[in-house]
């Protein structure tokens, strides 16, 4: 179950077991007292069985969540990972520095007047190149 999920069972218990509180104000003979004697103790036991599981499962979403990030933990730090990693970054690079020689043979045979705009380009690109 999810934690919602527990949340919503346990407050759907909540309100049946408020609901003894209608039937003691209703029960006026002695038959009454004893039906709702016996439904007080039923709806205690099911008060107690609806947070005991409520806490278990507690617990299991706990464990199953240390579970996850542990697991996650391990598998960005596994060679593997960091090797797919510094693929990608080297690949990126490859595309920047592309673009910067791209950008640098349009200057070269750009006018003056569209020079000043290139070159402001090949800062741009050389500086996300860096960082």
């Amino acid at each position: 179950m999810t934690g919602e999920q527990v949340v919503r069972i346990l407050d759907e218990t909540v309100d049946w077991y408020r609901t003894l509180g209608a039937q003691q104000q209703s029960a006026t003979q002695p038959s009454d007292l004893l039906i709702l004697y016996a439904n007080r103790q039923i709806a205690d036991r099911a008060i107690g069985l609806a947070f005991e599981i409520a806490r278990a499962n507690a617990e299991l979403l706990s464990s199953e969540a240390d579970v996850a990030q542990k697991a996650a933990a391990d598998a960005a730090s596994s060679p593997q990972a960091l090797q797919r990693v510094q693929q990608q970054l080297d690949g990126r690079r490859a595309e920047i520095q592309a673009e910067i020689a791209s950008t640098q043979r349009r200057l070269a045979a750009a006018p003056k007047a569209q020079g000043a705009e290139v070159q402001t380009r090949i800062s741009g690109c050389k500086a996300s190149s860096t960082s």
